[in-house]
């Protein structure tokens, strides 16, 4: 009988992510990047928005929004899935 849940192994394969928890995942991780993104650009407190604050904003998109998405993508599992992967993790970087 094979298990019906997403993240269950079947023999040595893992079952790809559910698509509903690949929305939630997602979601979540844009949230957090764009939000401690936005904190961080604007530290210490008062300063602003300032030329360097684009830094710390565009990193915690490439690192945790992209980067995080790349890996939820990757466990969908297939083709397609594996080649946006890349590409999401290489604009990470």
């Amino acid at each position: 009988m094979l298990p019906t849940n997403a993240g269950e192994t079947v023999g040595s394969r893992k079952m790809p992510i559910e698509s509903s928890k690949y929305v939630i995942l997602v979601g979540l991780l844009s949230v957090h990047a764009l939000g401690g993104g936005y904190y961080a650009a604007t530290q210490p407190a008062g300063a602003g928005w300032r030329y360097f604050s684009w830094h710390p904003f565009l990193m915690m998109i490439g690192m945790v929004g992209l980067m995080g998405t790349a890996a939820l993508t990757k466990k969908k599992g297939g083709y397609s899935n594996t080649k946006l992967h890349g590409i999401m993790a290489s604009a990470g970087l």
